[in-house]
């Protein structure tokens, strides 16, 4: 008993986290990586209510599943970034347009 209340715990913790990840602006994540953070909350959190009112395998299975579908993508969009995401700078408006006024 003990066991499971500290595995439900951590589960919550877990999706507590990632949640705030997700609505967070301070963590600088792409869009990518958003919704692996997305999936990865809500599996956490199917197992947190699954492990106080289980619902069977299948149901824990497709937490499991919606937890390692978040990571993967969490992963592909560091991987990403890191691989694509060199000397790349965001672009504004006003770097595409003459400041001077129109030449002659």
């Amino acid at each position: 008993m003990l066991i499971q209340l500290f595995n439900t715990s951590a589960q919550l913790a877990l999706a507590m986290v990632a949640g705030w990840a997700v609505m967070s602006p301070r963590v600088n994540d792409g869009i990518v990586i958003k919704i692996g953070l997305v999936l990865i909350s809500i599996g956490f959190m199917a197992s947190v209510l699954l492990s106080v009112e289980p619902q069977g395998e299948r149901a824990l299975a497709t937490a499991h599943a919606c937890i390692h579908a978040g990571m993967l993508i969490c992963w592909v969009g560091y991987l990403w970034r890191k691989v694509y995401g060199k000397d790349r700078r965001y672009k504004r408006m006003s770097d595409w347009v003459s400041r001077q006024g129109p030449q002659a």
